[in-house]
């Protein structure tokens, strides 16, 4: 084995220096986490950002106004389902939706449930419109 070959990084695709345009699924990760923190801080409610993921606290009650996007494979899913629960019981733990491109251990022992698998759209540029 060459010196070069031992020491060589291979990266999951989800590091932050990877282009977003790397792979589809990326750049529709960053878009939506980009999307969930700009109209947040828009609107000034709380936003929280971490490696692992970004999140928006609205204190609504309805779920899908309060919308956190693993950003990245969660190191330690214990960890990371713990700061998304605090960062929303800070404004009283109003209903929130978790999205995770990633497969996901069984969320029941951590208090969290499957409520469905999003669509994964994609619609070409140009073209007439309907």
């Amino acid at each position: 084995m060459s010196a070069a070959a031992e020491t060589e990084h291979l990266t999951t695709g989800w590091e932050p220096d990877v282009d977003s345009g790397d792979t589809v699924v990326l750049a529709a990760v960053r878009n939506m986490a980009n999307r969930v923190e700009r109209h947040g801080e828009a609107m000034g409610f709380r936003v929280c950002g971490w490696d692992d993921f970004i999140a928006c606290d609205t204190a609504m009650t309805n779920p899908f106004c309060n919308f956190c996007v693993l950003t990245a494979p969660p190191p330690d899913w214990d960890d990371t389902v713990h700061r998304i629960r605090t960062f929303y019981a800070a404004s009283g733990g109003m209903p929130y939706v978790v999205w995770s491109p990633f497969p996901t251990p069984d969320m029941a022992s951590r208090g969290l449930r499957l409520c469905g698998h999003p669509p994964f759209m994609y619609r070409a540029a140009g073209g007439e419109g309907p």
